[in-house]
């Protein structure tokens, strides 16, 4: 398995453990959709990948998305990363619900 592969894996096993901390609530055409946001433990390490898990991140699998936080929900450098992880929820939930 391929490091960028295992590390997916590793985020959405640790993820589907943890209970969801909020919602994004992201408007996709006429629709409101809202994206879980889970916590995963932030010493969270990986030693085949390139550096660190990223603060927050969109991820998919299968039917299931959602956005996982790795570091102290509320704290500025924590919250531009979930804004960012949305925006890729927005092009992903687009590419699906709108086309």
């Amino acid at each position: 398995m391929r490091g960028t592969d295992r590390r997916r894996s590793l985020i959405l096993m640790q993820a589907m453990r943890n209970e969801i901390v909020g919602f994004v609530q992201l408007r996709v055409g006429s629709r409101e959709v809202q994206v879980p946001v889970r916590s995963i433990d932030p010493t969270l390490s990986d030693d085949e990948g390139p550096g660190p898990f990223p603060l927050a991140a969109f991820t998919v699998d299968g039917k299931s998305f959602s956005i996982i936080v790795r570091g102290t929900p509320g704290t500025p450098a924590v919250e531009r990363a979930v804004q960012a992880a949305a925006h890729d929820a927005l092009r992903h939930l687009s590419r699906t619900l709108l086309n």
